[in-house]
């Protein structure tokens, strides 16, 4: 074994190491490069975002510059993603916090600050919200006529010109959890486990998120229905956000956990539907 990320034959060719039988494995060629990539990744990942964030200060310069800034409504918003090595995974196929997170921040104008209650400071707001949020939120801070909510997922709300299922953020009524879904194609890996066609998809990752727990269940899934069959349980997961934040301990068969899992069970299939 062979440590790429040093000249040497990693710590085994420290002077005080004494680890002959390595010694012979690294010399006989086993390499194993992935720390080295996952820095690589890494890297280029934070020259990005760093390259970003100094293209970002020159549009806020340029508001403050020219006076604009007091009647500009700022969001910043991104693509969601990504995994950079977090369980073992890359890209953002899967529904762990770290490939379906968004970055968000809503910036109103001084002049409108007053309106939605923000004092001068920032302030960092944990209760779970969604892009399908932003719509009525921007009509609200913009003193536009806010769209009804959406009657129906079917056939009521073709005949609405404009409504919406999201939630003004700056509103006392808060999302309780919100919901994320990934297919597969089969419970074990193979080509196309991360980008199945429809046709493929036989299972589907159900995921609800409130601000103590990420809870999900992978079930069987008709791609010609779209019908999911609750009874064709894949796989359970829980992660208990308070103490397992990075979603890294699943507790779902712990005898602890047991009524938080029925309740969650309970409320995940009530907000997917049959």
């Amino acid at each position: 074994m062979a440590d790429d990320l040093r000249s040497m034959l990693g710590c085994y060719g420290d002077e005080m190491a004494l680890t002959p039988s390595i010694d012979s494995l690294a010399q006989d060629g086993v390499v194993f490069t992935n720390a080295h990539a996952q820095k690589k990744i890494r890297q280029h990942y934070y020259a990005a975002v760093t390259f970003m964030d100094e293209q970002v200060g020159k549009v806020l310069s340029s508001l403050e510059e020219t006076g604009l800034r007091n009647n500009t409504l700022i969001v910043f918003v991104g693509d969601h993603g990504w995994s950079l090595g977090e369980h073992q995974e890359y890209s953002k196929f899967s529904n762990f916090q770290v490939a379906t997170n968004v970055p968000l921040i809503v910036s109103p104008p001084p002049s409108h600050r007053h309106r939605v209650g923000l004092a001068a400071m920032p302030r960092f707001v944990n209760d779970p919200v969604a892009l399908l949020d932003l719509f009525p939120t921007l009509a609200s801070l913009a003193s536009l006529p806010m769209p009804p909510r959406c009657s129906s997922r079917h056939e009521g709300s073709r005949n609405e010109s404009t409504c919406t299922d999201g939630i003004n953020m700056f509103e006392a009524a808060k999302r309780v959890q919100i919901l994320h879904q990934y297919p597969r194609p089969s419970a074990a890996p193979q080509n196309n486990s991360d980008q199945p066609r429809l046709g493929d998809i036989r299972i589907m990752g159900y995921s609800s998120l409130s601000c103590d727990y990420r809870y999900t269940e992978w079930v069987g899934f008709n791609p010609h229905t779209f019908r999911r069959n609750w009874s064709d349980v894949y796989g359970v997961e829980l992660y208990d956000l308070r103490t397992d934040p990075r979603e890294d301990n699943n507790v779902a068969n712990n005898t602890e956990y047991r009524r938080v899992v029925q309740a969650l069970s309970s409320e995940l299939h009530k907000l997917v539907g049959s």
